[in-house]
């Protein structure tokens, strides 16, 4: 019996026109100086309705492309069936709507009590006070951040609690927010992959174990530990270099202020 079946090739046939349909249509709408997603005061994309409204864009593409897929192969026959589909996606998001919840609760508390911002100000003044403005305390925010990737699994939650602080300590000396977020991927990310609290590390082990009998965290660790110091070396020399380049962050996004 064939994985995919005709019905279902059919079904991505017809996905992969509407999703080109779509493509095409934001293109046409993007491309000319005159286009309806390009800012109509100067015709540019920055701060252009592409720019700014690029979320609900890329959940228009989803929500078009998985229509078309369940509709093509009736999985998706009526409005309820629609509600249905939607409900067990956004049951995959529960563990994290749970944990945005308290983050959320935690975030208010601390704005409320304004020590977010006495701790980033008191920050500000002692990297200044030592002469640590540049490089070497966007290197040591870095670190910190990738370990507390080793205790934490998810990134967003770490950003959640650093960014409260960090973000207008680093304001206070003059770097754009874009640029610290930038910082905090480069250095959060690099050891994922050797993360024991990775909510996936017993899908890995299982997998190993199909392989290798004798096999555990160790043999895990043992594998991906050159990968994740790849990793490290790579997104720090890549940081360091953007940073030493002056290279803006994005379009129109310098790295400072």
């Amino acid at each position: 019996m064939p994985l995919i079946s005709d019905q279902e090739k059919k079904a991505l046939h017809k996905s992969g026109i509407a999703a080109l349909i779509y493509i095409v249509v934001i293109v046409l709408l993007t491309v000319p100086d005159t286009g309806l997603l390009r800012n109509p005061q100067t015709h540019s994309l920055l701060g252009s309705p592409l720019l700014r409204g690029i979320i609900p864009l890329i959940c228009g593409f989803l929500l078009t492309v998985g229509l078309t897929y369940g509709i093509s192969i009736k999985k998706i026959t009526s409005a309820d069936t629609l509600i249905q589909c939607m409900s067990n996606a956004i049951k995959g998001l529960s563990n994290f709507l749970v944990m945005a919840f308290f983050i959320a609760q935690f975030i208010a508390a601390f704005t409320w009590t304004n020590m977010a911002s006495l701790i980033a100000m008191k920050g500000a003044i002692i990297l200044q006070s030592i002469h640590m403005t540049g490089l070497p305390a966007f290197i040591c925010f870095m670190l910190f951040s990738q370990l507390m990737g080793l205790c934490i699994a998810s990134g967003s939650a770490i950003w959640a609690m650093l960014s409260t602080i960090f973000v207008p300590m680093f304001m206070m000396l003059g770097y754009h927010p874009a640029w610290i977020q930038a910082a905090f991927r480069a250095g959060n990310g690099s050891l994922n992959s050797v993360s024991l609290t990775n909510p996936f590390l017993p899908f890995f082990l299982d997998i190993i174990h199909t392989y290798k009998k004798d096999s555990g965290i160790g043999t895990f660790l043992s594998l991906m530990m050159p990968y994740a110091i790849g990793y490290l070396v790579l997104w720090y020399g890549l940081f360091i270099f953007w940073y030493c380049m002056g290279w803006p962050v994005g379009p129109g996004i310098p790295q400072q202020l």
